[in-house]
């Protein structure tokens, strides 16, 4: 199944895979790091492969989703 956490692109989708929160406004570097994916850009949740496991028996998002506001 295609990850939710990247939309199955391996980059992680919170800090769009730069690892940092995007700049108030265009070269400000004012971006913070992102602490979930420690400034790597790569999704935690899938390790970057973009998928996740086919077991689809829990549908449990684990701390990522936890972090993110997803019901789990």
């Amino acid at each position: 199944m295609i990850c939710d956490f990247c939309s199955g692109s391996g980059a992680f989708d919170p800090c769009d895979g730069y690892g940092t929160s995007p700049d108030s406004f265009p070269n400000a570097g004012d971006g913070v790091d992102c602490g979930i994916c420690g400034t790597s850009g790569v999704c935690p949740a899938c390790d970057g492969t973009g998928e996740t496991d086919n077991d689809t028996s829990d549908n449990d998002s684990g701390e990522y989703g936890e972090f993110l506001g997803v019901m789990t």
